[in-house]
């Protein structure tokens, strides 16, 4: 696959080494890369680098277009997807690097796609960008042009960028029109690209601040509802009469949007023409949200060297078409050294399933034949574990790509024994169990509470798919208690916190499923007998804990308590 690679420069001297030589490293075939750099102007050595880097370059064409001007960023890829002749034209920023298989990842993921699928996504190091996605077809809301790969053909269809904006959010808008086109997103969990989009985490860059809430009143114009449009007017009072995260924000917030606002009424009208055919409804959520975002934007990925086996415990029981959900998140794992262990409490009703349909997973199938519970059915799985490390996931539940990834990193860089996540709770109303359909009535997070033994005590904050512990932990300690059909992993989690402590990442890596409506009195009555069993039984449970950390975990409960207050 031939493909044009479009960077826009200005006064982008400090990165031009280091992106090209990322270029050297990769394993996909330079001479099918063509190199299209649009120069914005700039004042510094950016284009007299450029001009060493092509003298002496492997790829297949290597071309600088110097503009003069700052033309802005969406101007500069329009220029510069012009000049190319691939089907597939990336934008990549300049501050970005590669990883050796990140193009062919990338191009791996458009081969595999279907023709209406017209975008993919990169993930970025050091900071994944937040925004939620489809687990299961990767398919996303936006994305961002920071790093981008688009059906040329497309993005012409779209007519490119629109240079209005000039920058910032004129990646959302382009994704918005390919949409309202029929044409879907992707994004691409295991095509990683660096990039040095902040200096340190939480910072607040001004020019994108300003220019991100303002643009976001054009946006709403264009493809939100009345209400979007009033309510971002609302919100843009409100940041006109309130100080904003830096000094003169406001100032600069009202020199931009008198100067935008010439354009409200032609974005407004552009609903009405022939560039759009059919609706989109975006989520307008404050000044520059435009889906559900996950926690954890500024949780640091690296690309570390330990990569311990990890064993993922699955219990099922006569559902084959949600088991198969589940199998295809761990399909899509960004961390690669794990088994699947499926335990089916009772006869082999998945093993044709998972036969046919996935032989790519390192998998190991085991009926029970007769029934003998949930609990059993897991302390089987555990048995049967090689991996250093375990965790659950529920048939009816889904990891997000990087899952595993995320607390593999934790827990080798602390050498902590288990450590667990945050995790969207999501209300499902099944409409049919074979084919299995449902809609999605809501998606929240419940928990998000860091490691307290105290409050644990009293009430469970840790879904069983969200956690990963040490094997030994099972071994020495024991498993889950087969008296239990109910509460039985809160009574493991309870276990385990009174011989170590738990570590906690704050970040968004899986996905469990809840009834959206009542699933009835008797379903009720079992879970709250469970509870108070449990409750009952960890009477026996004894543990030491000093008197000053006792103390600083009772005052993190009282706080917890008068911040939800």
């Amino acid at each position: 696959m031939s493909i044009d690679i479009v960077f826009v420069t200005y006064n982008s001297s400090k990165w031009i080494e280091n992106c090209f030589e990322s270029y050297s490293q990769s394993v996909f075939p330079r001479g099918e890369i063509n190199i299209i750099v649009v120069d914005n102007g700039s004042t510094d050595d950016s284009v007299e680098k450029l001009n060493e880097i092509k003298k002496d370059n492997d790829f297949a064409s290597f071309e600088i277009y110097p503009m003069g001007k700052n033309l802005g960023f969406g101007a500069g890829c329009n220029a510069g997807a012009k000049k190319g002749a691939s089907d597939i034209v990336c934008f990549f920023n300049i501050d970005t690097v590669i990883f050796p298989d990140t193009l062919s990842r990338l191009t791996d993921e458009i081969n595999a796609s279907d023709e209406k699928t017209a975008v993919w996504e990169l993930r970025q190091f050091p900071y994944e960008h937040p925004k939620d996605y489809d687990i299961l077809t990767g398919e996303t809301a936006w994305c961002s042009a920071a790093a981008i790969a688009v059906r040329k053909k497309v993005f012409n269809e779209a007519k490119g960028f629109d240079e209005r904006l000039y920058m910032y959010s004129e990646d959302v808008d382009l994704s918005f029109r390919i949409r309202s086109l029929g044409y879907k997103l992707k994004y691409c969990p295991k095509a990683r690209i660096t990039h040095y989009a902040y200096s340190e985490a939480h910072e607040i860059k001004p020019i994108q601040y300003t220019y991100s809430v303002v643009n976001n009143q054009l946006l709403r114009h264009r493809f939100g509802t009345c209400k979007d449009i009033f309510a971002g007017m609302k919100n843009m009072k409100n940041t006109l009469t309130h100080d904003g995260p830096y000094k003169g924000s406001r100032k600069a917030m009202a020199k931009l949007l008198l100067k935008q606002a010439k354009h409200l009424a032609a974005f407004y009208c552009w609903r009405f023409t022939k560039a759009k055919k059919q609706r989109i409804y975006p989520e307008f959520i404050g000044n520059d949200m435009y889906t559900h975002h996950r926690d954890g934007a500024f949780i640091e990925l690296k690309d570390f060297e330990e990569h311990p086996l990890v064993s993922i415990v699955i219990r099922t029981i006569g559902r084959p078409n949600v088991l198969r959900e589940a199998l295809i998140s761990l399909r899509k794992q960004t961390y690669e050294n794990f088994e699947v262990i499926v335990v089916e409490d009772g006869p082999p009703d998945s093993k044709k399933m998972i036969g046919e349909e996935f032989k790519d997973l390192k998998l190991r199938y085991i009926s029970t034949g007769d029934p003998v519970g949930r609990s059993a059915a897991g302390n089987l799985g555990m048995d049967e574990a090689n991996g250093i490390y375990i965790n659950f996931l529920d048939d009816d539940d889904l990891f997000y790509a990087d899952h595993i990834e995320t607390l593999v990193q934790f827990l080798t860089e602390t050498g902590m024994y288990a450590a667990y996540s945050v995790a969207f709770e999501t209300a499902i109303n099944v409409k049919s169990k074979d084919p299995y359909k449902y809609d999605i009535v809501s998606t929240t997070t419940r928990y998000r509470q860091p490691f307290n033994r105290l409050f644990l005590l009293r009430a469970n904050y840790i879904p069983i798919q969200s956690i990963m512990f040490k094997k030994c932990l099972f071994e020495e300690y024991g498993g889950i208690d087969t008296e239990l059909d109910n509460q039985e992993d809160y009574d493991l989690w309870l276990r385990y916190a009174m011989k170590v402590d738990f570590g906690y990442v704050d970040k968004t890596t899986s996905v469990y499923r809840v009834p959206a409506y009542s699933a009835g009195k008797q379903r009720d009555d079992k879970q709250w007998a469970g509870y108070e069993a449990l409750r009952e039984k960890i009477k026996d449970y004894e543990f030491s804990m000093d008197a000053y950390t006792a103390g600083e975990e009772v005052i993190r409960i009282i706080e917890k308590f008068e911040k939800d207050v």
